[in-house]
């Protein structure tokens, strides 16, 4: 029986260490994350484990060792380079902020206006076809302002899909969401995976929804990183900082 072919690594750290971490520099991280997975980045808190997506992305230094983006160290390489590698790799910061003068619409089309992909018409017609992506459908020609949590989460997390990167990091999905929000994010952000040829990086401590879409996991502390390969090794281990996690969302009922 022919085995599946690995698919290629587009992120890679050597015993890279992210610094400012409560005043100190992280663990060391080594990984490597294929295309087509989708990584789960999770930490006793948000602090601990956010710095990591921002060093995977590249968009952080680490204090040392070695971070790669699509074979790039964007320490090293040109500004031309970098702004490239950017339409590649999208980003969407925690709490997804719009801009608030452009209404929703303008708002998605706002990475392909300026990295000038396609006529406008090209444009709009995209940005139409992934808001009908979207589970949550509302009128979204209208500023951010009078638009629900949801629905300025919705448009943050399509905005980089625009451009069709191979790479999407995503903070904190849920923040400030209620249940029945989440629940909708999570499914958009699962068809995402299933229907885009994408790789996701998510800084979330979800375990539910780690579960459902995970191929790999990493754990972060204060003195050590782990990496999983898989939910069933993540769910198995011992530790007692990663027991901790569990226990916490058992008790608060998320997960």
């Amino acid at each position: 029986m022919n085995s599946e072919p690995l698919k290629p690594i587009l992120i890679s750290a050597q015993d890279a260490r992210p610094g400012d971490l409560n005043g100190q520099s992280g663990a060391p991280l080594s990984c490597q994350i294929r295309g087509g997975h989708s990584l789960f980045l999770m930490g006793l808190n948000h602090q601990t484990a956010q710095p990591y997506l921002q060093l995977l992305a590249g968009i952080e230094t680490p204090v040392s060792g070695e971070v790669l983006v699509l074979g790039n160290d964007c320490q090293t390489i040109s500004p031309q380079q970098l702004r490239e590698l950017r339409r590649k790799v999208g980003f969407v910061l925690q709490g997804g902020p719009l801009l608030s003068v452009l209404n929703g619409f303008e708002n998605l089309m706002l990475p392909a206006r300026y990295h000038q992909l396609g006529s406008e018409s090209e444009r709009q017609e995209k940005a139409a076809l992934l808001i009908s992506e979207f589970p949550h459908q509302a009128n979204y020609r209208i500023l951010p302002a009078y638009m629900s949590r949801l629905e300025r989460r919705l448009l943050a997390i399509a905005r980089p899909l625009m451009l069709d990167p191979e790479v999407l990091f995503i903070d904190s999905p849920f923040d400030g969401l209620d249940q029945h929000d989440r629940v909708i994010i999570a499914r958009y952000i699962s068809n995402i995976a299933n229907h885009h040829p994408i790789t996701l990086v998510i800084c979330s401590d979800d375990l539910y929804f780690a579960h459902s879409l995970a191929s790999q996991i990493i754990f972060c502390d204060l003195e050590k990183t782990f990496v999983f390969d898989n939910w069933q090794s993540f769910y198995e281990c011992k530790h007692e900082t990663i027991a901790l996690l569990f226990k916490h969302q058992v008790r608060s009922g998320n997960g």
